[in-house]
């Protein structure tokens, strides 16, 4: 396998959580398992202070099964239910490789 067809899959995944008063959580990551988790984590650390207590309970549930991903979808499908709402912007940014730069391309502005 060469260095180019290991870029074909190479990628970095970012999530942002944004509220009205600006950013509240950002990470990227090459694993897209690794934003899951980290993601879980962002949920885990804030649904019993966001959340009705019925919601809360059902996405700690979610964690607790594993479905990290359901956990996620339904704290932000009820997030703003109680305070303020958050929402989660999430992105894919395969990596390319880049042609070096010829000495003639470093040189001309």
């Amino acid at each position: 396998m060469t260095i180019a067809m290991e870029l074909d899959h190479a990628a970095v995944f970012v999530a942002v959580v944004h509220a009205a008063d600006g950013v509240r959580f950002a990470v990227s990551t090459d694993l897209e398992a690794e934003l899951t988790h980290r993601l879980a984590e962002y949920v885990r650390a804030r649904v019993d202070d966001v959340l009705w207590p019925d919601d809360a309970t059902h996405v700690r549930t979610l964690l607790a099964v594993g479905d990290l991903m359901g956990a996620i979808e339904c704290y932000f499908w009820h997030v703003g239910d109680r305070w303020d709402a958050e929402w989660l912007v999430t992105s894919r940014h395969p990596l390319v490789e880049q042609p070096a730069a010829s000495p003639q391309d470093k040189g001309a502005s």
